[in-house]
């Protein structure tokens, strides 16, 4: 399905201050109701082609703006759009309570993902103390189909497997990812966290009732398609971000409140971008299962493509458990692929784990 996404950041502020946030340069601006729908509008008329928009409305935390969010949602609702358009709001779950629930479950085309970092001590340790401010059981009850976003942080990269754990028990599907702008190159966590990616192969094995985390999603198709055009989001092509006053941007990350208010790193004119590989990947076997985050690239490095090095062994870390785990599924008869998929997965497996077997 080909997908348009369209981020409203709705405000700049936020009620947490979590400790891998990367938006750093946070303002008390917020979006009018106008810009909001004048942006959807648009957008929504420019994506003929497309099979879905989705409108992803973003902070911040976009709760703090519940008013800004009715009158998008209320208007949405009386529209007949072209083609099918989805409606996310992405949150910390804090400010979820009362007349915000009650409006959500009245609302059912507004979607929301809460973003919960595993157990209290984890969550409260990277998230301002909030675990016990979420209504868990609303986002379990009436979203069952949104994971949850968990960030994983070096502090707590010890206790993964626990985390994610807890979060399967309370009954939701998880996405992790790793925080941004953070050193990952250091021996002692590579360590930890090959540790807990075992203990959660086991539990996965274990439970097979349990669908796995993100972390165990690896395509291995794309292991052999081209590098050159190969991209890990619909950043510039299939993707608008605006900001509190209308600006638009090829994604969030290159908004004022991660740049600061006036960023030295001209952009680039993307439409001439013929190759978004890092040239210092060319001979990397993973390069096209490793996710990358151009915006974040282009702040740290002052270009879209060049990627963090220090997340290098984590991913070929990630790529060998993959391996582990989907090797251990086709033994269990747990792994239905056709032919083709079959062969380039074994083969996929094979070329991993002789490259890194030494990790």
């Amino acid at each position: 399905m080909k997908k348009k996404t369209i981020i409203l950041t709705l405000t700049e502020s936020c009620n947490l201050d979590c400790v891998y946030c990367y938006q750093h340069h946070k303002t008390s601006k917020r979006m009018s109701v106008d810009t909001a729908i004048n942006a959807i509008k648009k957008h929504i008329n420019q994506s003929r082609g497309y099979d879905q928009v989705e409108v992803d409305l973003f902070g911040g935390e976009p709760f703090l703006e519940f008013e800004t969010i009715k009158e998008i949602g209320n208007w949405a609702k009386k529209q007949e759009f072209p083609i099918p358009v989805v409606f996310f709001v992405d949150t910390n779950g804090t400010l979820v309570h009362g007349d915000i629930q009650d409006w959500l479950l009245c609302n059912e085309h507004i979607r929301v993902g809460l973003s919960l970092d595993g157990t209290p001590t984890t969550h409260n340790s990277n998230r301002s103390n909030s675990y016990d401010l979420i209504d868990i059981e609303f986002f379990v009850n009436n979203y069952p189909a949104q994971p949850v976003r968990a960030t994983i942080y070096q502090n707590s990269l010890s206790t993964l497997s626990d985390d994610i754990i807890h979060l399967h028990s309370l009954g939701f599907k998880v996405t992790a990812s790793f925080a941004l702008g953070v050193d990952w190159s250091i021996d002692q966590v590579k360590t930890k966290f090959m540790s807990e990616l075992k203990k959660l192969i086991d539990y996965y094995i274990c439970n097979p009732q349990i669908d796995p985390c993100s972390l165990f999603k690896t395509g291995y198709l794309r292991l052999y398609e081209d590098r050159k055009m190969a991209k890990w989001c619909g950043f510039y092509s299939d993707m608008v971000a605006i900001n509190v006053d209308g600006a638009e941007f090829p994604c969030q990350s290159f908004q004022s409140n991660t740049t600061g208010s006036s960023p030295n790193i001209p952009l680039p004119d993307f439409s001439k971008v013929e190759d978004w590989s890092d040239p210092e990947c060319a001979d990397c076997l993973i390069a096209n299962l490793c996710p990358t985050c151009y915006g974040i690239n282009h702040l740290r490095t002052g270009n879209v493509t060049t990627r963090d090095k220090s997340m290098c062994d984590i991913r070929k870390i990630m790529a060998l458990a993959n391996t582990n785990f989907t090797a251990r599924l086709l033994e269990n008869g747990r792994l239905s692929l056709s032919g083709s998929e079959l062969a380039l997965t074994v083969q996929a497996i094979k070329d991993i784990q002789k490259s890194y077997s030494e990790i």
